[in-house]
């Protein structure tokens, strides 16, 4: 048994076509998101074209590619025997037409055809189709093609509290046994920081946070950020400036996403106790 090519590869969604002789497989990503296979735009793939001694002499096999990427168009390979050409379609050049050797080589049993092709730019992350055909016969493979750049939610509903204190032991000081604390202390701003991430859709939620009896809010030192992603977990997006009640609580009012973490800051003084 000799092979005109031979590729070493791993193979996924194998598509067997009416055309005798004729097996395509295309590559597949090893990373996967929400049960789908994750493709970054521009991403180079492969499609495999396995042939046989089955194919008919002479003939034309017609191999198409949606929308979603772009075919390289190669030249056939050197020693391969088997195949006459490799022509793109002058209107379509996303449409491949290889025709095969007449008469087929006597020494060639199978063989092994790749055509790499690049996965589209696009605006924003989705989850597409994939599809390809063989002389009409159409196979189809769910991807999510990702947007340069964007980070796919990975959301678990929590919430919590930080505090970030200036150093307020500089403030105090010990001499002869009495203890004194500087006045400055007073006009040291201390920061809560309240986290919230949530899974499901919210039309907005509200924060309270109840204050110490030994510290007064900073007028206008409330802020939120709001990161979310749309109902499929993609297109990381960051928020700011949401309208917001202050000191007491902080109503953070957003349009429906489905998954979002949000982070207030407020920044409060101590008080001076009577």
């Amino acid at each position: 048994m000799v092979l005109a090519l031979v590729v070493p590869f791993s193979l996924t969604s194998a598509a067997v076509a009416a055309t005798p002789g004729i097996t395509v497989t295309v590559d597949g990503s090893d990373e996967q998101y929400g049960g789908s296979e994750v493709v970054d735009e521009g991403e180079r793939m492969t499609m495999r074209i396995q042939y046989s001694s089955d194919v008919a002499p002479g003939s034309t096999v017609e191999i198409a590619l949606g929308d979603l990427a772009a075919f390289s168009v190669p030249d056939v390979p050197a020693g391969n025997d088997a195949i006459e050409s490799i022509e793109a379609d002058p209107d379509n050049p996303n449409i491949l037409r290889i025709t095969f050797a007449d008469p087929w080589p006597p020494e060639v049993n199978q063989g092994v055809l790749a055509l790499d092709f690049d996965i589209v730019e696009v605006e924003r992350s989705s989850q597409e189709n994939l599809t390809w055909s063989v002389d009409g016969e159409e196979t189809s493979r769910e991807i999510t093609i990702r947007d340069g750049g964007d980070r796919f939610a990975d959301v678990r509903p929590s919430t919590g509290k930080a505090v970030a204190a200036p150093n307020l032991a500089q403030f105090v000081t010990v001499e002869d046994g009495a203890v004194s604390v500087a006045d400055e202390v007073l006009t040291s701003e201390i920061t809560y920081t309240l986290s919230v991430d949530v899974e499901d859709e919210q039309s907005g939620y509200t924060i309270t946070d109840q204050l110490p009896a030994e510290l007064g809010y900073v007028e206008d030192s409330f802020a939120v950020t709001q990161i979310t992603w749309d109902e499929a977990g993609l297109n990381k997006a960051g928020i700011h400036g949401h309208r917001v009640r202050a000191p007491d609580h902080g109503e953070c009012v957003r349009g429906h996403p489905r998954r979002a973490r949000s982070v207030a800051d407020a920044h409060h003084l101590p008080c001076r106790r009577g």
